[in-house]
């Protein structure tokens, strides 16, 4: 099996997932500095979002992210935001 037909396989195993209401997590990291700034950590959020929405071309919701978790980073002073979405119903 090639891995373009590998590749195609995990996109659909995991659009179906998302497809019956399965939940994703997904995380990025942020300074320190801007882990005040919640407006910011919502637009990043919604730009990661939306090329999921383009991805798997269906709509998702937010439903709940924190901060500070588990991957820190002390050296460059950045703190882990983790993220969770569904798909949105509607």
């Amino acid at each position: 099996m090639g891995n373009c037909k590998k590749r195609k396989l995990a996109y659909i195993r995991e659009k179906n997932h998302y497809r019956s209401f399965g939940v994703g997590k997904n995380y990025f990291k942020i300074s320190d500095d801007l882990l005040d700034d919640v407006d910011y950590i919502k637009q990043v959020i919604g730009l990661s979002v939306k090329d999921l929405e383009k991805k798997f071309k269906m709509k998702f919701e937010i439903i709940d992210f924190k901060t500070g978790l588990d991957g820190e980073d002390f050296i460059r002073q950045m703190t882990t935001v983790l993220y969770t979405f569904k798909k949105q119903t509607t």
